[in-house]
């Protein structure tokens, strides 16, 4: 897993130019619930730098192959 935040800024980069900048929200739980289903679909879709899989797929295939190579030590 990478140990620096550039994921993250990427994700939340994303998120702004997408979902926030010239958008009006009525009330913070609007804004919530934008944000909820955003990840969900952030989530859900192909990514280039994940080998073209989802972060989904990509974080379940990273923990079932290190959970294999931890327990044979």
């Amino acid at each position: 897993m990478p140990k620096d935040n550039a994921s993250m800024e990427s994700f939340f980069k994303t998120f702004k130019d997408m979902e926030i900048w010239g958008k009006g929200f009525p009330s913070y739980e609007g804004l919530k619930r934008r944000a909820e289903d955003f990840r969900a679909f952030y989530n859900s879709g192909p990514h280039l730098h994940l080998r073209h899989k989802s972060p989904n797929e990509f974080e379940k295939k990273w923990f079932l192959e290190n959970s294999k190579t931890n327990r044979g030590q």
